[in-house]
């Protein structure tokens, strides 16, 4: 009768120790895919960011391209209108000479 209850206490603590890892080790599992669905969605987020940094970029890129063009034709309209007024500034001149010429 001792040795039966013994067994019987045997079994029942080997039931409880595996019902207690049962259970830590569905927490486990229930902690780990928490973690991993963390980590999907964390990468979802940053593939997100890094799309929109790189619209950003080529957005960027292209303002500064249409700059550098504007500046471009804004030099050669400055170059354009420089040589005009150092035409017309030498038609003053001749002008003022031919002027000067007349009144002596």
């Amino acid at each position: 009768s001792l040795r039966s209850e013994l067994n019987h206490i045997h079994a029942s603590a080997i039931e409880h120790l595996r019902q207690t890892h049962h259970q830590e080790s569905a927490a486990a599992k229930a902690e780990l895919e928490k973690a991993l669905e963390d980590n999907r969605t964390q990468e979802r987020d940053l593939l997100s960011r890094i799309s929109e940094l790189q619209e950003e970029v080529s957005r960027r890129k292209s303002h500064i391209a249409q700059l550098d063009h504007q500046i471009h034709t804004l030099n050669e309209n400055i170059s354009t209108l420089t040589k005009e007024l150092e035409l017309k500034g030498k038609e003053v001149l001749k002008i003022r000479s031919e002027a000067n010429q007349q009144i002596r």
